[in-house]
């Protein structure tokens, strides 16, 4: 791995970590209103709030934050 590609994935995976725990939060508030919708609706439901901060998550990078580390 060279040094340019190690630099490159650190900011990368500090950018989904950050991402990770907001999508988290912003579920977990949805869940509590309403507990059945899956993560395709939780896409559209969130897509507003995750504007406003300033994200764009793509479905398989949701699907990605919702399952974890």
């Amino acid at each position: 791995m060279t040094r340019q590609n190690y630099y490159a994935r650190r900011k990368l995976r500090k950018r989904r970590a950050v991402d990770g725990g907001l999508v988290a939060q912003l579920v977990k508030q949805e869940r509590c209103l309403q507990p059945q919708p899956g993560a395709r609706k939780m896409r559209v439901l969130l897509r507003e709030p995750l504007a406003e901060a300033g994200l764009q998550l793509s479905r398989d990078r949701l699907f990605e934050a919702l399952r974890g580390p």
